[in-house]
């Protein structure tokens, strides 16, 4: 008997923010994800297999046995989906009803309730767009010129520049990086890289903690690595997640700038299908956002980088593209583990540490792996953000302050560890 799958038919009236087409905005009215949990090498085969598939956006990938996948599935595959469900013998289970309601909800809300930025009165509890990201970039650093200036990256394939903050108290100092928004859905991402900016700056002098930090390390900040794809989620796809560089011979743009680091590139947990969302480009650094900020990086006196994702609420590690262990994985997997306990603590959420491979399966040609593999850096983590499926990328903007709280308590105790081993 073939597997039942609810149905869910609205009509999504999306309140357009501005800058944004109506009629150019893909409509996720209907769309349904669900959870799989493959029990046998066979059923991960055949999802594997199905990633390839047009119309079957995996929000988290099938790379374990027993690991959950979420994929988020188009109405008109309903039928198809269901029979692939019952000839691999996989349960699913509904985890949202429907993707278009929630980014309808959301819109509504950037349209109601979102401030608009200015010198005085930016909303950092609101999701905001590239334009006023910049801005505020600007703004910020203007009105902490003593401790902030805005660094200029690089450059996108669509010729949008890449900026950072850098916070500093002085000179010769050792570098923390944290960049988010390198896939461009996971809108939580930026917000809490500028929350913890705000935090850091504003708290200065105030916190004992926060002034250590600051006056131990120089904060590199990056709120938006994907520029283009961010742009697009506005104007176009609020679900993209790749650059949107063109690929040749190809009718689908982007790789995905997470899998095109130049350390063990394209070797497991990459695609080499340009339609695929795991895309890891025609070559290492094809694209140039990602060729950029190695560059930047590279120039830097690291001490410390962490990389900001959505979702699934994980202090990742290296490795990704093995499951061996990285030789500091116990240096490593303490200061994780002493993080996750600590937002644990603070508010009773639920963190877990350990590597990439183990968390969320093998993926190589990340920039976590790359820093660690390649720079040598000691210190180098992923971190999935708010939630676990329940709303996926489209976070609710209530999720915003939690999520960036929390996420301070973890980074004081990380940093602390950084500190405490610099030489």
């Amino acid at each position: 008997m073939m597997l039942s799958i609810k149905i869910i038919f609205c009509v999504s009236i999306f309140a357009v923010a501005a800058a944004v087409n109506r009629d150019q905005y893909k409509s996720y009215a209907g769309y349904q994800v669900y959870e799989v949990v493959p029990k046998t090498k066979s059923q991960l085969n055949s999802l594997n297999k199905l990633t390839t598939e047009v119309g079957y956006d995996f929000w988290k990938e099938p790379t374990l046995v027993n690991q959950p996948v979420h994929i988020n599935v188009s109405p008109q595959l309903f039928s198809s989906f269901s029979l692939f469900l019952q000839s691999n013998q996989l349960l699913p289970k509904v985890l949202i009803e429907d993707v278009g309601s929630l980014i309808s909800a959301e819109r509504s809300a950037l349209t109601d309730r979102r401030s608009k930025p200015s010198r005085f009165n930016f909303d950092y509890e609101v999701y905001h767009t590239l334009a006023e990201i910049n801005q505020w970039l600007l703004d910020f650093a203007s009105n902490y010129s003593d401790k902030v200036t805005v660094v200029n990256v690089g450059s996108s394939y669509e010729g949008r520049t890449i900026s950072a903050l850098k916070i500093s108290t002085g000179t010769g100092k050792r570098a923390f990086w944290l960049d988010a928004g390198i896939h461009c859905r996971e809108w939580i991402a930026p917000t809490t890289a500028m929350w913890i900016a705000r935090e850091f700056v504003e708290k200065y002098g105030i916190d004992s903690e926060i002034t250590n930090l600051v006056d131990s390390l120089d904060w590199y900040i990056l709120p938006v690595f994907n520029v283009d794809g961010y742009e697009f989620t506005w104007t176009t796809d609020r679900l993209w997640r790749k650059t949107r560089s063109i690929n040749e011979g190809s009718p689908c743009n982007g790789t995905d700038p997470n899998r095109n680091w130049d350390f063990h590139w394209s070797e497991v947990g990459a695609s080499n299908i340009p339609c695929a969302d795991t895309y890891c480009g025609s070559a290492p650094f094809s694209e140039i956002e990602v060729e950029s900020v190695v560059e930047y990086l590279s120039a830097l006196p690291l001490a410390a980088y962490f990389a900001y994702h959505s979702y699934g609420q994980m202090y990742m590690t290296p490795y990704g593209y093995t499951a061996d262990l990285p030789a500091d994985y116990d240096l490593l997997k303490a200061a994780g583990d002493e993080a996750v306990n600590a937002i644990s603590d603070f508010n009773g959420m639920s963190y877990e540490c350990s590597t990439i491979e183990s968390l969320v399966g093998l993926a190589s040609g990340s920039s976590v792996d790359y820093v660690y593999g390649v720079l040598g850096l000691t210190y180098s983590y992923g971190i999935e953000l708010r939630d676990e499926g329940q709303n996926g990328f489209v976070l609710p903007e209530s999720e915003i302050r939690p999520t960036a709280e929390e996420s301070i308590e973890a980074l004081k105790i990380i940093a602390g560890h950084v500190i405490s081993n610099l030489s």
